[in-house]
């Protein structure tokens, strides 16, 4: 009451230090049901901005990380948003942390798609999953541009792929940056 300044009804919210309260339940005049929730570290919040702009750059931009949990980490993303902890500005970083990720890829395959090197990267992923990425290529051509951003493996392959085959830097960045 205190807090409030009046007498507290259902639906109210209270903050006490580091915690939200919110009154659930009411027995007359007498508090029954109380759900207490912590406020948002601002550090906390900082780190699962790091954490996820990293996974989303690893996840993209190189062969060797391609098994981190993208979709799941944006899933679980959307739910921290939903929740108030995340700010839905939290997006655009998100996308951006993407674009990066893939032209990185695009760089890697650009400069060593022709060495040991990108032989060596490219043989951590399944024959399939590149047998894949050069056929939706040679078939769908720009298609496979904006498609293979939502295939698991593929978005992380076709990068390299289409760097390795040198099209062109400026039409992949246009056609990433849509998809």
């Amino acid at each position: 009451m205190l807090l409030l300044g009046r007498l507290p009804q259902t639906g109210d919210l209270v903050t006490l230090e580091q915690w939200q309260l919110e009154i659930v339940d009411m027995d007359g005049l007498r508090i029954d049901k109380v759900l207490a929730m912590p406020l948002t570290d601002p550090k906390m919040v900082f780190m699962v901005y790091i954490v996820l702009l990293t996974f989303l750059v690893l996840e993209n931009g190189f062969i060797p990380t391609a098994f981190l949990p993208g979709d799941t980490l944006l899933i679980l993303t959307g739910v921290l948003i939903y929740q108030g902890v995340l700010p839905l500005a939290v997006i655009p970083l998100l996308i951006l942390a993407t674009f990066f990720g893939t032209w990185l890829g695009y760089m890697q395959g650009r400069f060593l798609g022709h060495t040991q090197l990108y032989h060596r990267l490219m043989s951590h992923l399944d024959e399939k999953h590149k047998e894949k990425v050069h056929y939706l290529l040679n078939k769908y051509g720009i298609i496979t541009l904006i498609t293979a951003r939502y295939i698991a493996f593929v978005r992380t392959a076709y990068p390299y792929i289409v760097g390795a085959n040198e099209i062109p830097q400026g039409r992949f960045l246009v056609v990433t940056l849509l998809s």
